[in-house]
């Protein structure tokens, strides 16, 4: 990670906090709403990725198979 993002366990500690709100899982759901068209689409792939590194943090299983067809294995709950 370059130093000019901070810290290493600074950044990991805003990740977790992030991920205890539950940002991810709003992305998701918002996704599914929109049209194929929506700018939002253009950034879906990291949005998933987001998700599913989420999943440990939260205690969460991942659940191969379910949710958004573009996701490659994976949805938030």
């Amino acid at each position: 990670m370059p130093t000019r993002y901070g810290k290493p366990d600074t950044i990991a500690r805003y990740y977790r906090r992030l991920t205890h709100a539950g940002p991810w899982q709003n992305l998701l759901r918002a996704l599914l709403a929109l049209g194929p068209g929506h700018p939002l689409r253009w950034i879906e792939a990291f949005i998933f990725k987001a998700c599913r590194r989420a999943h440990p943090i939260l205690g969460l299983v991942l659940i191969r198979g379910q949710g958004p067809t573009r996701s490659r294995g994976g949805t938030c709950p």
